[in-house]
């Protein structure tokens, strides 16, 4: 099977049917859908195939005529498959709907220390928290409309909450970053260096800088840190291309989402100039760990499910794995990053 036809197969997958799975319920509104539909948006990008923006159109419709639920970062990112189906359509409420959410990141989600967007998810709020996955479930979309409609505040935005998650979760001792920062306890709460949330933040920080343009200087401080967050990465890497459940505890399990983000992120930063080409070798073992965890049928396999932030190693380690719209939707990001070039 070549790339493409492997890249359709998991598309296919993910559009199959209309599931209710917890990790992979069309019928909800939330962040693991919205990682999905965003990968099926890259994937027709690439393959021209109007089945799976037609499929992203349809559950964003019904959604809309369902009504939408209340905000929160979790709740963002599938805005951006809004924006696009905008652009593809010229649906006027479409752009309302973003506009809308580009005035609840910037004025009514809370914040935290020195402005930080505070993690809110459909079913709590955890106060005071800055985690990592809040860069892709809110901040991508951000810089996204920044670049959409030429309006500077949502770009510098976007780049300063970049910015400040790595401020705040980079573990001076090791490069990695930590998954989560209590800004009222002063804590990394359990100190693990979760591997999805260290792809969060590499996929991230390319998404963001593709928006950002070269005069707005903060872009250099983002381009620094990239560069020494997957320098730092690039150590935890195993023998088959895989990284682990937690990046530097060997004995959790490989799991198939961490690899996936960082080909996305660091294949995309390569070619975009932002990283250097001696990581290649490294993205290309990467690209092959994905492969070998593509079932014949193009589910994703060995991926865990949506995980908070847990207690200990053995915690992140337990979340079992399932099949999601997440885990679907970052290898349809790295296959269709990779077919692209």
């Amino acid at each position: 099977m070549d790339m493409k036809q492997l890249l359709v197969s998991v598309a296919d997958k993910t559009i199959e049917h209309q599931y209710r799975e917890t990790d992979m319920n069309y019928h909800i509104w939330d962040w693991q859908e919205g990682v999905g539909m965003y990968g099926l948006m890259k994937t027709c990008e690439v393959t021209g195939d109007s089945r799976y923006l037609n499929f992203v159109k349809e559950w964003v419709d019904y959604h809309i005529d369902k009504g939408l639920p209340k905000k929160s970062i979790n709740t963002v990112i599938p805005f951006t498959s809004v924006l696009e189906l905008y652009k593809a359509t010229g649906h006027k409420p479409y752009r309302w709907l973003c506009e809308e959410t580009a005035h609840f990141c910037m004025c009514q989600a809370k914040r935290a220390n020195e402005g930080v967007l505070e993690h809110t998810v459909l079913a709590a709020e955890f106060e005071s928290q800055i985690w990592a996955d809040t860069l892709f479930m809110g901040t991508v979309f951000l810089a996204r409309w920044g670049k959409f409609t030429g309006e500077d505040m949502y770009i510098y935005e976007a780049i300063r909450q970049l910015n400040l998650h790595y401020k705040y979760l980079t573990d001076p001792s090791n490069g990695l970053m930590f998954h989560a920062y209590n800004c009222k306890l002063r804590s990394h709460m359990s100190a693990i260096h979760w591997g999805r949330a260290n792809g969060w933040a590499v996929l991230s920080s390319v998404e963001i800088l593709d928006m950002i343009p070269d005069y707005i200087i903060e872009k250099e401080i983002a381009v620094d840190n990239l560069n020494k967050h997957v320098a730092a990465i690039m150590k935890y890497c195993n023998e088959n291309g895989m990284w682990h459940t937690v990046l530097d505890r060997p004995e959790t399990n490989p799991e198939t989402t961490v690899g996936a983000a960082l080909y996305s992120g660091v294949f995309r930063g390569i070619h975009a100039g932002y990283l250097s080409g001696c990581f290649l070798e490294q993205c290309s073992m990467a690209l092959q760990g994905l492969i070998k965890n593509i079932g014949p049928d193009g589910q994703v396999l060995n991926a865990s499910g949506g995980t908070p932030v847990m207690n200990s190693a053995e915690a992140y380690n337990n979340i079992p794995c399932v099949m999601s719209y997440y885990g679907q939707g970052l290898a349809l990001m790295a296959l269709s990053a990779m077919l692209k070039q």
